[in-house]
């Protein structure tokens, strides 16, 4: 990608306008393909991608400069390769709920309650991580490292909450992979959600093939997009080194927070970012579709570890 951003980049400035990465340095994308000492300020959402006329990726720029020097990977990979606190399945099904290592914390009841459907339907769960936050340093991790967990199980399918998990794992692997929203679809276990005008922030990893909202929108009476005017929720880990850019997509969630009262997500490290900025009536659609109605819980470590003792019981 770095070369060709230097071959194509016709610089008409419209990356520099909807990123305030790309314009704090004023620089468009050719320029930051030169600048490998600004890759770990990408907030790697690629709202530059879907604005360029040349489809040219800043997400792909930077890990691409990430990959030749990564940045420093070692209390993650500690954390994450494996995943501390996993409680994988301990039978072999075909379909496996994965319900990665933010959704558990941030909405336990939630994954409870899917833990329940998924066992009427003879599918187990796993509590992961799907190594994205290890991969995004630049650092670089084995197919086997990232199912290690599922290889020689006999599973066919993942059964995603979180977009990140998704499009960490769709396509790297012969195994399927579906988002939750699918599944209760297949199910018939979505309806129409009476509410209207919903405030909906659609998270940057979902944005540009809509995987998980395509699943969602049939069932919302009507909603508006201003918050999905801010490139990124901030948790994909830039502005790191420019606090200032941080601060400026926190005071743009705050404000519309403000004007609207609330936000609806579908991602649970987007619920972590809101609760970090001091946002409230944070709602969680796919808690809604299962009628558990649950806000992000404050107690995130204490919920990884009951669901580390969490029994499998199909």
């Amino acid at each position: 990608m770095i070369s060709y951003a230097l071959d194509s980049c016709i610089h008409c400035g419209k990356c520099k306008r909807i990123c305030p990465f790309l314009a704090h340095y004023d620089m468009d994308l050719s320029e930051f393909a030169t600048r490998p000492e600004l890759k770990g300020e990408c907030y790697l959402c690629d709202n530059c991608k879907r604005t360029c006329p040349k489809n040219i990726s800043g997400r792909e720029i930077a890990m691409e400069h990430r990959k030749n020097d990564p940045l420093p990977s070692f209390k993650v990979r500690l954390q994450k390769t494996p995943y501390l606190l996993r409680n994988v399945q301990k039978k072999n099904t075909k379909s496996l709920l994965y319900l990665g290592c933010n959704y558990p914390g941030q909405f336990p009841e939630t994954c409870k309650k899917l833990i329940e459907i998924c066992r009427e339907d003879g599918i187990d769960f796993s509590v992961d991580c799907c190594k994205k936050p290890v991969a995004q340093t630049g650092y670089s991790l084995s197919e086997d490292s990232i199912f290690d967990h599922v290889k020689d199980r006999g599973i066919e399918r993942l059964i995603c909450c979180c977009p990140n998990c998704y499009n960490m794992l769709k396509g790297r692997s012969e195994i399927e992979v579906i988002s939750i929203f699918e599944y209760l679809d297949e199910q018939g276990l979505l309806e129409e959600l009476p509410e209207e005008n919903i405030p909906l922030y659609i998270p940057c990893g979902d944005r540009e093939h809509l995987e998980y909202f395509k699943y969602i929108e049939p069932y919302l009476k009507s909603y508006h997009k201003e918050y999905n005017k801010i490139h990124c929720c901030g948790l994909g880990g830039g502005g790191k080194h420019t606090p200032e850019v941080a601060e400026e997509v926190k005071e743009k969630f705050k404000s519309l927070h403000e004007t609207y009262g609330g936000i609806w997500t579908y991602c649970a490290s987007c619920s972590i970012a809101f609760q970090n900025y001091g946002m409230d009536h944070i709602v969680n659609i796919l808690s809604v579709f299962l009628g558990v109605n649950e806000e992000p819980s404050t107690s995130y470590m204490k919920n990884i570890l009951a669901f580390r003792r969490l029994p499998h019981d199909i």
